[in-house]
């Protein structure tokens, strides 16, 4: 890869982002260090962008090698959104645009972002949506572009499907913003959680504004829905730590009774065998209460997980689907049906 290829052409070739990102990455990022005073938090780069400002004839390739030894924000900042607002919105865009198109560092780039996501000229998405595909730090500037710029939020959906990790986590945030929106809502529904650990940073947010409890209770919805309800499900039993508990979400005991209900009539797969076998062990280190259920619905709950994880049919299709290096879900379901079987009684 030559030394100077542009971030922005790097993105064009990013449908999604593949597994290589992080190893040519490298070559475009800079390291410096955010103020001890976090209310400092991208002054010095405003500052310079003032600088630049204040100058008419200044152009935006002056701006390229800048702030390699400044810290330039991710988010949404002060400073320098006042820095933009103070200029000419034209100067201010035509800075950005060009950052984003001709920039072979993170800061600069990062800078070109910052920049349109003052601005709402929807000429400007195609761009933002490239930049957006390399996730992680410019994810909450182009989320905030994108919601800036139209009423319209597929390309922010488009983004999260693709996106992992905190890319994920910065766009499906986004989205619980506008979660009333009907498109919005039917991806928060079925495909905003991939199982990935830092999905504990939103999985409890997302099954509030997106109404899960209504969903799922209904006689007959849809797999995609049931299964990502599970994924759900499951981050919130170890994403506490990320504010995800399962035991503060309002609804747990309807959606966790609705979602065994549902899973027990679908058929097996390993992906639906290894939920069953982490809903119903966490369970046994919930009391009724902490989840919203009498003793008796608790058991009853219980015993709905330990049938299915019980029947030959389930177990017979986990064995067939799992990879060797999948063995460990099967010993793992292994050991919580046990657990369960000791749990309450018989069926």
């Amino acid at each position: 890869m030559s030394a100077r290829r542009t971030l922005f052409a790097f993105a064009l070739d990013q449908s999604p982002p593949g597994e290589s990102r992080a190893i040519e990455y490298r070559g475009f990022r800079c390291v410096t260090r955010s103020p001890k005073d976090l209310r400092r938090h991208g002054a010095a780069a405003a500052a310079r962008l003032d600088a630049y400002f204040a100058r008419p004839a200044a152009r935006p390739d002056e701006l390229l090698d800048a702030f390699h030894d400044v810290d330039v924000p991710i988010h949404h900042n002060v400073h320098l959104a006042a820095a933009a607002s103070h200029a000419d919105p034209n100067r201010v865009r035509e800075a950005g645009r060009w950052l984003i198109r001709n920039s072979v560092h993170e800061c600069s780039a990062t800078l070109g972002l910052a920049l349109l996501a003052e601005d709402t000229d929807p000429a400007d998405l195609p761009d933002i949506e490239t930049m957006g595909r390399l996730g992680d730090r410019f994810a909450p500037l182009a989320a905030r572009a994108i919601r800036r710029r139209t009423p319209d939020m597929t390309p922010l959906i488009r983004l999260a499907g693709d996106a992992h990790g905190w890319a994920r986590a910065y766009y499906v945030e986004a989205l619980c913003e506008v979660a009333t929106l009907a498109p919005v809502r039917a991806f928060l529904l079925r495909h905003a959680s991939d199982g990935d650990y830092l999905n504990g940073y939103f999985a409890r947010r997302v099954a509030i504004v997106a109404s899960l409890h209504e969903a799922i209770t209904v006689p007959d919805p849809d797999e995609e829905l049931v299964d990502h309800t599970g994924r759900l499900l499951t981050v919130m039993t170890f994403g506490s730590g990320m504010g995800s508990d399962l035991g503060s979400y309002p609804a747990a005991g309807p959606v966790l009774t609705a979602y065994a209900g549902h899973l027990g009539r679908m058929a097996p797969t390993l992906e639906r065998y290894r939920r069953a076998a982490c809903l119903g062990e966490h369970l046994t280190t919930r009391a009724p209460e902490q989840i919203g259920r009498t003793p008796e619905q608790h058991a009853r709950l219980i015993r709905r997980f330990r049938s299915i994880l019980g029947r030959r049919s389930w177990q017979a299709a986990a064995q067939e689907q799992a990879a060797p290096e999948e063995a460990h879900h099967l010993r793992h379901a292994a050991r919580v049906l046990t657990l369960l079987q000791t749990e309450n009684g018989p069926p």
